[in-house]
């Protein structure tokens, strides 16, 4: 069983964040906990936390969680109590550069380890069968794709590897040694898999993108690397996706 924590802050994205939690926990088992990191100002919000549990109760087990304090300890520790294999934010403060940087979802990649699961539209159909993943230089040595283990034992996933068009002959070999390492991992997994290479005519996170709504992606995942300081470190593109991908939910996994 994988349980799932959503994160609110009550704005109506709430409810695309839900969506995307009752279908993994429906098909893993799991039961949703719903927290909500209360601010100095505010009043209680239990009856809010409450109404939404009663909501969402009728299609999987779902509680709530009401915390005050330092965001990311409340947010640690309400991932150890529920036990929880993702953690779900449904944002609607994350389309400017400037907001972003700003925005406690951005606290928590750059913090925390885990799986953080961004949705800033509802569907109604979340499979998440069709997963992209960018395969691009950056140098991520202890990669080894551990969020294929929230997925595949759940759905029939297919993996879409995309990518950067370049010219340079070093990055090229970059690129086909971090392309190497990702099909062996979903050969021996026994995944389908497709690759595809963006044109070079745009900004590559905006290729990505055009390709994933090309073949209908139900997520995009995003590998952090660690820096020296022990932060999570996401690339320009991959900031890039998180503030334009907003159809398709991204996945910011921190191992």
């Amino acid at each position: 069983r994988s349980n799932v924590l959503v994160l609110t802050d009550f704005s109506e994205k709430v409810h695309a964040a839900l969506t995307y939690a009752s279908a993994y926990a429906r098909t893993s088992g799991g039961k949703i906990t719903l927290l909500h990191v209360t601010n100095p100002e505010e009043g209680d919000r239990s009856i809010d936390l409450s109404e939404l549990v009663e909501e969402y109760s009728g299609e999987v087990h779902c509680e709530w969680l009401l915390a005050k304090g330092d965001f990311l300890t409340e947010v640690s520790k309400a991932v150890e109590k529920a036990d929880a294999a993702l953690v779900v934010i449904g944002s609607q403060h994350l389309n400017t550069p400037e907001l972003y940087k700003k925005s406690l979802a951005r606290t928590l990649f750059k913090n925390l380890k885990g799986a953080y699961l961004l949705v800033q539209e509802e569907v109604e159909d979340v499979p998440f069968q069709q997963i992209l993943l960018p395969v691009d230089f950056t140098d991520k040595p202890d990669c080894t794709q551990e969020w294929l283990d929230l997925f595949v034992p759940l759905f029939a996933c297919e993996v879409h590897l995309v990518m950067p068009q370049v010219n340079e002959s070093d990055l090229q070999e970059t690129i086909e040694l971090n392309r190497d390492k990702v099909v062996n991992i979903l050969e021996a997994r026994g995944i389908t898999y497709h690759e595809y290479t963006v044109a070079g005519n745009d900004e590559y996170s905006q290729e990505i993108i055009a390709y994933g709504q090309k073949v209908g992606v139900d997520l995009i995942v995003i590998n952090s690397a660690r820096s020296p300081e022990n932060l999570y470190i996401l690339e320009s593109h991959e900031r890039s996706l998180i503030l334009h991908a907003r159809q398709i939910p991204v996945l910011v996994f921190n191992a």
